[in-house]
């Protein structure tokens, strides 16, 4: 089957992507006033930290991208197969939601997957989308819950649908406010779990990476 690579055609500006200028100019406004640096930022930095041979796979395949359009993959790498749960318990309003989401729609434009699900969660596991050649990026997910928090039921839907043997990664958006002991207690071998953390208890995170996100 086709390898499908989620990226974007960021526009060259002066030697400097665009989003690369704005990306830095966050962050000098970040350490002047001390505002958190974007987690943008410090996510692309975590995961060149984790580009190992075991991240990446070959492809030689035409791109996926938001904007609809397709270019040449050929001779670059891939993060492989990726998936995003976003907590929609309520903790943020709907406006914070879509902007989390089309944040990361962004991220993903620079950031070249092959595959993509995004995992909405309340009380219940939402609808899963599975991003593959010529989808759109969404900008609304849809719960399926009543409003509460069950997190770990994205660990046992990945399990259940086998999806937690494709991917490598597993972003999640969340406050973490949820019922711990029900929650796996060690990460998962097959995966990493890196947690984008807008709430106010960092220590809750027992295992992963954990990275502050700043949901304005």
């Amino acid at each position: 089957t086709e390898s499908v690579i989620l990226t974007s055609k960021i526009e060259e500006h002066n030697g400097e992507t665009i989003l690369a200028g704005v990306e830095a100019r966050s962050v000098e406004v970040g350490q002047l006033t001390g505002d958190p640096v974007p987690w943008e930022q410090l996510l692309a930095d975590k995961l060149d930290s984790m580009k190992d041979p075991s991240w990446f796979s070959p492809f030689n395949h035409e791109v996926f991208v938001t904007t609809g359009l397709l270019s040449d993959s050929r001779d670059k790498p891939s993060f492989g197969v990726a998936a995003c749960a976003f907590d929609l318990s309520g903790s943020l309003s709907e406006a914070e939601q879509r902007n989390q989401l089309a944040r990361f729609a962004d991220f993903c434009a620079t950031i070249q997957f092959e595959k993509l699900y995004l995992i909405p969660i309340d009380d219940k596991v939402g609808e899963v989308l599975e991003l593959n050649y010529g989808d759109p990026f969404p900008d609304k997910l849809t719960a399926k819950g009543c409003g509460g928090t069950q997190l770990d039921k994205v660990f046992a839907h990945l399990e259940e649908e086998q999806i937690d043997q494709e991917i490598s990664v597993l972003f999640f958006f969340t406050d973490g406010e949820t019922n711990w002991d029900a929650m796996p207690q060690d990460e998962p071998d097959d995966y990493k779990v890196i947690w984008l953390d807008y709430g106010s208890d960092p220590d809750q995170y027992i295992w992963g990476e954990r990275l502050t996100v700043d949901v304005a």
